[in-house]
């Protein structure tokens, strides 16, 4: 008889972000022109209209890469709304630490593990850009 386990993490944003959702601004504050933020929420609550789409969202990095696993990027980011998003990479990419405000541009995939009932909708193959530091 197999043994199923399941874990869940209940995860908080420690702080508020800044500045709002909208356009994208540089580390320096200098506006990144065309490039719109999506929220988390959108992506969360409309994953079938996003999956395979790019896209650039801001949030506070709450599970930093190499955490869940050392090998790839398995991360997980929140935004102002307190919805989150499980970014992956099969790179370690080193930017997502804990506490950091970030803007993670990468494809919208509705992931369906083996064995698993339900896709998780997660942000991959992503480009990181450290807003500031936590």
């Amino acid at each position: 008889m197999a043994c199923r386990h399941s874990v869940v993490f209940l995860v908080v944003a420690l702080f508020a972000l800044a500045p709002a959702a909208g356009l994208a601004t540089s580390i320096d504050g200098e506006r990144a022109e065309g490039l719109q933020i999506v929220p988390i929420a959108n992506i969360q609550d409309s994953s079938s209209y996003y999956d395979g789409r790019i896209v650039t969202i801001r949030g506070v990095v709450t599970i930093g890469a190499g955490v869940l696993d050392d090998l790839y990027t398995r991360a997980y980011v929140q935004d102002e709304s307190g919805r989150g998003i499980n970014v992956f990479d099969f790179d370690m990419v080193t930017e997502l630490v804990r506490g950091r405000l970030v803007e993670v541009t990468g494809e919208i995939d509705d992931y369906l593990a083996s064995g698993a009932s339900y896709p998780t909708t997660e942000i991959k193959d992503v480009t990181v850009t450290v807003v500031q530091s936590g």
